[in-house]
């Protein structure tokens, strides 16, 4: 009695709350009241306060597949063995493989079985009493604690669910008619697999939105869900390997690409806050300005982190099928960016089949403010959480629209303070990508140090992407001679891939403009040796800059 009143007087009557009290009575049995609330208060506090980054663990992710879909269960069994996942952890349900299902189907052929199944497997203390049902067909549902923090859908898992007007008991009122809807995707509706029965109309705040390492018992209120599917069960294949392969790295090996939108501040705010984050992290990053189309004729190369909008359909560099680095990310925000999975729409399908390894997007219109904000999910990921928990931490509200695909124990980035710049130098085996971020991070404390260390790396280890920075970042301080040996190793390689080809129209106008003659010749019988295995637009473009510098040549004799 004291411990419910105490819980009143602080005004923490939710749920998560009430399942600690019930966890107090049924879990741990202790007949001491004054030690039990300080048992309970201990935990509390080190689930709030704790500073160490948690390590993401195999048992902690809950695999669901579906029986009818022959390549569901197979990219389970092909995810659990690569994480290591224990085979108790597997969900096999007998649902729809439809991608949209009522939401009649999804209490009775997803949640109730799941809940179920997590009960009898230990997974879940808590109690599910099939004998008092609500208006969804939901049975009655308590959770004491849980023994998972992710959930992972595997292809053939239905996507959706459309809106549905009913009455329902409990429901908000005075909503304003746009939220007074149903319709959520089925990943969002299990991030509150663990929590007591709500309202389905409208959405629900996200208790562990901004909230760093959750304690044990925050899981009874919300968990991750994430999503491994794609266009094909290859691409999907591809998303775990690639996921684990990257994390054999510090961080992801490229660059960063920041795609503003139109007229949107809030959006926009968030876009560069989030390139903010990655350069201060050591990413070259190029913001694309927002009265600006970004296309393939211009630099693109290594996208390791790519995030825009506002487009509704799939285009632009990132999906024209360039060279994606391993475990690379990437989101589109657009309000039916997840709406269909497929390579011809949208955006989540067609980023995943071009390589990249994580993204998100929304099923049905989820407002901006409601949505994912991708500042806080790169910021949680830059500082060494893993994907699922970036997921949860960004999400502002849950039992809505949004979709998170990739692996939940990714960690794609290892905090910045934990490596050393200098270890580029002994290694001359470095990723070129790996050399740029230490020059970056050098530079933000002592630029003049950071330029020789550019100039070291590029003599003991030469590579592309470090020339063309020296040429881009350090033209004034390099003299002629240094400039002249760069471009000649530049001019060095007669394979020209479409990624790089942008950087080496840059070059060629450079020429132009230096009146570099023998070059300019060089480089144009480079570029058109290359171009026959380019894509029509680079063809073209080229096309274009050749007619125009002969036209010039023509005008100056």
């Amino acid at each position: 009695m004291f411990t419910s009143v105490f819980f009143r007087f602080l005004g923490w009557e939710d749920p998560f709350f009430q399942c600690l009290i019930a966890m107090k009575r049924t879990v741990f049995n202790i007949r001491n009241k004054a030690f039990s609330l300080f048992l309970l208060f201990t935990l509390l506090a080190s689930g709030q306060t704790a500073s160490a980054i948690s390590v993401p663990k195999p048992e902690d992710v809950i695999v669901i597949a579906n029986h009818n879909v022959p390549e569901s269960l197979e990219l389970a069994d092909f995810y659990m063995k690569h994480r290591g996942i224990p085979r108790k952890n597997l969900i096999v349900l007998d649902c729809s493989t439809s991608t949209i299902v009522s939401r009649k189907e999804f209490v009775e052929q997803i949640l109730n079985p799941i809940r179920k199944i997590l009960i009898d497997n230990q997974l879940i203390l808590g109690k599910l009493d099939e004998e008092n049902i609500d208006c969804w067909r939901r049975f009655q549902f308590y959770c004491y604690e849980t023994h998972f923090k992710y959930i992972v859908l595997c292809t053939g898992i239905p996507l959706k669910i459309p809106n549905q007007v009913i009455s329902e008991p409990g429901a908000p009122e005075k909503l304003p008619d746009i939220f007074q809807v149903t319709n959520a995707s089925v990943d969002s509706e299990l991030c509150l697999i663990t929590a007591p029965n709500k309202p389905y109309i409208s959405w629900d705040k996200n208790p562990l939105f901004e909230v760093k390492n959750p304690g044990i018992l925050d899981y009874s209120s919300a968990v991750s869900v994430c999503r491994i599917d794609a266009p094909t069960l290859e691409d999907a294949k591809r998303m775990i390997t690639d996921a684990i392969d990257a994390e054999s790295q510090d961080f992801i090996m490229g660059r960063a690409y920041i795609d503003l939108a139109k007229n949107n501040r809030d959006g926009n705010l968030w876009l560069r806050q989030s390139a903010a984050l990655l350069r201060s992290y050591g990413y070259d990053t190029d913001v694309i300005p927002d009265d600006h189309d970004w296309s393939i004729l211009e630099p693109n190369e290594a996208p390791a982190v790519y995030l825009g909008w506002y487009q509704t359909h799939a285009s632009g560099p990132m999906v024209s099928g360039h060279s994606i680095p391993k475990g690379a990310i990437a989101a589109h925000i657009h309000s039916f960016s997840a709406s269909t999975i497929s390579t011809d729409s949208q955006w989540v399908g067609p980023l995943l089949h071009a390589g990249f390894a994580v993204t998100f997007g929304n099923v049905y219109e989820p407002y901006l403010q409601l949505t994912m904000r991708p500042d806080r999910f790169i910021e949680h990921l830059l500082e060494g959480y893993c994907l699922g928990d970036a997921s949860l931490y960004a999400q502002p509200v849950l039992s809505w629209q949004n979709v998170t695909f990739g692996d939940p124990l990714y960690q794609p980035f290892h905090p910045a303070d934990k490596q050393d710049p200098q270890k580029v130098l002994k290694n001359r085996d470095s990723n070129p990508y790996e050399q740029i971020i230490a020059i970056n991070r050098v530079r933000s404390n002592d630029p003049e140090y950071a330029y020789d260390l550019s100039m070291q790396i590029q003599a003991l280890s030469p590579s592309l992407p470090v020339a063309f920075k020296i040429l881009n970042d350090y033209q004034q301080k390099i003299g002629p001679q240094v400039q002249s040996l760069i471009i000649d190793y530049l001019l060095s390689f007669l394979d020209i891939s479409e990624d790089y080809a942008p950087k080496y129209f840059d070059l060629f106008l450079r020429l132009k403009g230096s009146l570099d003659n023998r070059r300019i010749n060089e480089l144009e019988h480079l570029l058109r040796d290359n171009a026959v295995n380019w894509s029509t637009p680079l063809q073209d473009k080229l096309s274009f800059l050749l007619q125009k510098d002969n036209s010039d040549t023509k005008s100056s004799d």
